[in-house]
């Protein structure tokens, strides 16, 4: 008998549902079990801080010591980790074998840099003869094996109900969004050409063979572009079969997306899931074929689990074509198999089968021999038993156990000093109730929902027929189509301006166009305010707001912040909806708020703008996202960008090819966290009035904006939630911060109208505690509270200053972030229901359980600045480069 611990991944399918995993790991812990082991095993996803980064790091939320200490204490005989997902600790460490089953191409490995360090620690296994070799050659070492795939599935008679069941994805793709952003058609397909002769391309690679759009290539685009091609080719075959009896199964409901344009594919999905042994067992022995196509990753000799579960079952496999297959059941059976993407041949092969039962019987009957002669998970046992030397075949009965993340929560002994009142968690009618009422109103027709913004843009008296269509897909009407114009414009500011005399004041221009990105530049602002060298003037830019009618205008909101914060503008909104020509003011240099063009009118435009004088940005935002980040190119033209750190500065000359124009001088925001203050005015209770009021902010950001209505459901739960926790704590007021563009996402995609949006904020007007504020001053805020709950990397590094607690709502995230961010959210709090947000505010608030607060505050100090504050270096800068 031998204690194993097994370390693999699992997929949460829905976040009030369990890990779950593929029938092989179910299947070999049966196996093991059944063989007399004591297994103990790990779902890899819970216990490392990040899985999709690759890293074995233990979580935050996790107390390690309690874990290695554990894991130390049970005295393990062998260790198994699936492509190296398993905690990085004791086990590294110790002389326990260990055995990294490599599932998946090396790319998928976690810690790969470790492995390669000390590769003599690890024995290596791949599936078949390709994987030995490139595991050997990748990490240079002997320690290498080959241990097949296996299955636990069996063979039973059942009623045939499915002529062909497929079990897969149908993933999402790249090309799409490639074109939209102008990549060029014929080079996007010598890419894809490129890919499908070799998929281990690199990036420069692929790059090298492109004449243009190499800017829109990423490491991102790429992976997303080999699964729209295996996408593609998956449903290419698969349309071959609709009409011979298909039934699709899989996680991905992207099948539904193709009633559009595949309604016959669309209508063979299934959404039944298949995903444990005992569904996949019955699934296959109840048709007559199983079929399986390649991902395009493993076009070689490796192939999918599917393939042997197919095999044990009554279901006769169809598969592509793989020369290996000859080598590994050629004694036993000739499989029927197709070539790799042609439907013809495919459906050619299942066509026969199903017209020939008395073949296909055979076909069954050999390949379960196959499987009972070489491929169960006793014949890997006994090639284990070679290799470590630990005896995995007994006659006993052995055990299972799962270790729970849960059970090594990071935790402190510290007294309760209060425990929050969720009294209103269980009333579940109230809560149902509420979501109803919104969702009673959801999904207006568009038609009814663009009436009513074009309504409300057209207050004054227009043509009344346009004002009737206006909801429809209108051409263009350029606003700058007139040539003579063009020309005439273009020729005035390409003459420039004249070089600054000594003496003279230097003219700084701050184009304004939204509020909540002033903070990006409030001290520079101010401090060139105080400055008698300079001259500051401040432009309300009209913006386009109505694509399709040409329409500029300034919210209203935008001219009030101005207003209230006494900053001295012009007001830009000029006749004919152009925009107050910054070229009249003379300007030695024009800040920009944002990088983007598009919203600007041509003479706000950083291209029209660098003919006649220096334009500068202070990115609004750190560089957080690991994901494409071409929209950067618009930086490309600018004099100056002031960019907060190094890292900042090589993504940034990455994507513009350049880095003469670029300047590291910290951040100005951080900036603010210099200046002390008593208490903020923007929270409803204050300090003195109750000292002991905990502050609560809950920053809602992307969930709903250009996404579902499942998405746009967790917004009303969560906003739900804050509002019966402000009603039932007095001693907590909350404070809701959506991003600028989310409450307006909501109402333009459909999912609330207008008036309900209004309703749920004029609802938290019921309570002295809870209120929701759209400003753009906000670090005084941030300054001021005790807790901020949030969904997005928007404030991840802004917050991290404060060295306050956030916890981090990791329930739908869709974006991957770069190591400098994983850093930063490493230090954070992590929950993905209600439920943990409950234990995690209790435990912050009340017990005083922070345990990550000395981490916030070393990591801080990388991004605080230490010597002059960044808006004095983009001063000094400023005057050093007048005349250039």
């Amino acid at each position: 008998m031998a204690k194993v611990l097994l370390s693999f991944s699992g997929n949460k399918l829905n976040v009030k549902e369990d890990f779950k995993f593929f029938p092989f790991y179910e299947g070999l812990i049966r196996a093991l079990k059944r063989n007399g082991n004591d297994i103990q095993y790990m779902i890899a996803n819970e216990f490392v801080a990040s899985y999709n980064s690759r890293s074995n790091k233990v979580s935050p939320n996790l107390n390690f010591e309690k874990l290695d200490n554990y894991i130390k204490s049970q005295n393990f005989d062998l260790v198994i980790a699936f492509n190296n997902a398993i905690y990085d600790g004791y086990l590294q460490k110790s002389d326990i074998p260990y055995i990294i089953w490599g599932v998946d191409p090396i790319s998928v490995y976690a810690d790969k840099d470790k492995i390669k360090a000390n590769p003599k620690r690890y024995i290596l296994a791949g599936n078949c003869e390709e994987d030995y070799i490139n595991i050997k050659n990748y990490f240079n070492t002997d320690n290498v094996n080959i241990l097949r795939f296996a299955t636990d599935v069996v063979s039973k008679k059942e009623q045939i109900e499915n002529n062909i069941s497929f079990v897969g994805s149908l993933w999402r793709s790249s090309e799409k969004e490639l074109l939209k952003k102008g990549f060029e058609p014929i080079e996007l397909r010598k890419i894809i050409c490129k890919l499908r002769e070799n998929t281990n391309l690199t990036l420069d690679e692929l790059k090298m063979s492109l004449n243009s759009s190499k800017e829109l290539l990423s490491q991102t685009t790429v992976f997303w572009l080999l699964h729209g091609i295996a996408s593609n080719d998956r449903v290419k075959v698969l349309s071959a079969l609709s009409d011979l009896g298909l039934n699709i199964y899989g996680l991905s409901e992207g099948w539904l997306d193709l009633a559009d344009s595949n309604l016959d594919l669309a209508c063979c999905y299934n959404k039944k899931l298949i995903y444990d042994i005992t569904s996949t067992e019955n699934l296959y022995n109840k048709s007559k074929i199983g079929f399986n196509m390649s991902h395009i990753h493993a076009r070689g000799n490796g192939f999918s689990f599917r393939v042997l579960d197919i095999m044990a079952s009554n279901a006769c496999l169809v598969t592509d074509y793989k020369e290996g297959y000859k080598k590994l059941f050629g004694q036993y059976v000739d499989l029927p198999t197709f070539e790799y993407g042609n439907p013809q041949d495919a459906r050619k092969v299942c066509n026969y089968l199903l017209n020939y039962e008395n073949e296909r019987k055979e076909i069954v009957k050999a390949s379960n021999k196959a499987i009972e002669a070489e491929f169960r998970f006793e014949h890997r046992f006994k090639q284990i038993e070679e290799i470590v030397n630990v005896s995995l075949l007994n006659d006993s009965e052995g055990s299972i156990k799962r270790i729970k993340a849960d059970d090594f929560i990071q935790k402190e002994e510290k007294e309760n000093k209060k425990t929050l009142n969720f009294s209103f968690m269980p009333k579940q009618k109230t809560k149902k109730n509420f979501l109803e009422k919104i969702k009673n109103h959801l999904m207006k027709k568009r038609e009814e929902f663009f009436r009513f913004v074009y309504d409300k843009y057209f207050s004054s008296p227009i043509n009344s027929l346009l004002k009737q269509n206006a909801y429809k897909i209108l051409p263009n009407p350029s606003l700058y189509n007139e040539k003579a114009y063009f020309e005439s414009y273009i020729a005035k500011v390409s003459k420039g301006l004249p070089l600054k005399k000594e003496g003279e004041k230097i003219r700084v221009v701050f184009l304004f166009q939204e509020a909540s990105y002033w903070v990006s530049i409030k001290t520079l602002y101010e401090k060139l305010k105080a400055d008698d060298r300079f001259e500051i003037f401040v432009i309300a830019i009209p913006v386009l707001t109505v694509p399709h009618l040409n329409v500029f205008e300034i919210k209203d909101k935008h001219i009030e912040f101005l207003k209230e914060n006494n900053i001295d503008y012009i007001d830009g909104r000029i006749a004919g909806r152009k925009c107050f020509d910054p070229f009249y003011l003379k300007p030695d240099y024009v800040f920009t708020q944002i990088h983007f063009d598009i919203q600007r009118s041509l003479e706000c435009k950083s291209t029209i703008l660098g003919l006649y004088t220096k334009v500068c940005l202070v990115p609004h935002a750190f560089l957080l996202s690991a994901s494409d980040n071409s929209e950067l190119i618009y930086q490309q033209n600018y004099f100056r960008i002031f960019v907060p750190n190094e890292e900042h500065k090589n993504i940034l000359k990455s994507v513009i090819h350049r880095d003469d124009n670029i300047e590291v001088t910290g951040y100005p925001r951080f900036d603010l966290y210099k200046e002390k203050i008593e208490d903020c005015p923007i929270w409803n209770i204050s300090k003195k009035e109750n000292p002991n009021i905990k502050r609560i902010i809950w920053s809602p950001h992307w969930w709903a904006y250009g996404s579902t209505q499942e998405l746009a459901d967790k917004i009303f739960e969560f906003w739900a939630y804050f509002y019966n926790l402000a009603k039932e704590n007095k001693d907590i007021e909350v404070i809701i911060k959506p991003h600028p563009n989310l409450l307006n996402g909501i109402v333009g995609n459909g999912f609330a109208t207008e008036e309900e949006i209004e309703f749920l904020i004029k609802e938290l007007d019921e309570l002295d505690n809870i209120s929701m504020y759209a400003g753009g001053e906000y670090f005084d805020l941030f300054k001021t509270a005790d807790l901020m709950i949030n969904n997005s990397i928007s404030f991840l590094a802004e917050w991290l200053p404060s060295n306050k607690p956030m916890i981090f709502i990791d329930t739908e995230r869709k974006f991957e972030l770069n190591e400098k961010a994983e850093k930063i959210l490493n230090v954070y709090y992590h929950i993905d229901n209600i439920n943990d947000l409950n234990n995690q505010i209790n435990n912050l608030l009340f017990k005083e359980q922070d345990y990550l607060k000395e981490k916030r505050r070393l990591l801080a100090e990388e991004f605080l600045p230490t010597e002059k504050d960044a808006a004095d270096k983009i001063i000094e800068s400023l005057i050093k480069h007048v005349n250039d």
